[in-house]
């Protein structure tokens, strides 16, 4: 996505999605045909990461394909599910995101889920479901500096309400 793959000895990578162009999913199936077997495909899934606003109807249909051509099975990590359905504007984005849940849920051979949060969001859409808790290491690196060091260097009194974001200001 964007990104040129990390070299690993032993794996092979294939770069064929671009998430500007959604509709690049569905070319999976035909790259799956030149290459060896698959057993198992695995969808690390948050819905912006395949699409603008997380519209990506493509990839459900894509996995539908596979699926009824039994190339491989369908393991699928939620790393999110949907926004919020509130406000307004996320409500409506919902419609669609909750769509594609309800169809990867169904989909799955196998769900795992980054947060226990998501098992009940994935029983609401698709109750004969079996999630696997499967939790993530942070992707932020470790500081050996102390909070009282931290707030020594910026100057910010130990009396003073201290929040941080992880990310940006985006509600995703």
């Amino acid at each position: 996505i964007g990104r040129h793959p990390v070299p690993c000895e032993g794996v092979q990578v294939n770069p064929f999605f671009d998430t500007k162009k959604p509709r690049s999913i569905k070319r999976l199936p035909a790259l799956l045909a030149k290459g060896r077997s698959v057993d198992w495909f695995v969808v690390e899934y948050n819905p912006f990461g395949f699409g603008r606003w997380g519209y990506c109807p493509w990839l459900v249909s894509m996995l539908r394909h596979l699926k009824g051509s039994r190339q491989c099975r369908i393991a699928v990590m939620f790393h999110e599910t949907q926004v919020p359905s509130r406000p307004f504007k996320l409500w409506i984005m919902r419609q669609w995101q909750n769509r594609q849940l309800r169809g990867l849920s169904r989909l799955a051979d196998v769900i795992f889920v980054s947060t226990t949060r998501w098992e009940s969001e994935i029983k609401e859409v698709s109750p004969k479901a079996v999630c696997h808790h499967l939790p993530v290491g942070s992707n932020l690196p470790y500081s050996r500096l102390s909070w009282e060091a931290a707030r020594k260097n910026l100057r910010i009194s130990s009396d003073t309400l201290v929040l941080g974001m992880f990310g940006s200001s985006h509600p995703s």
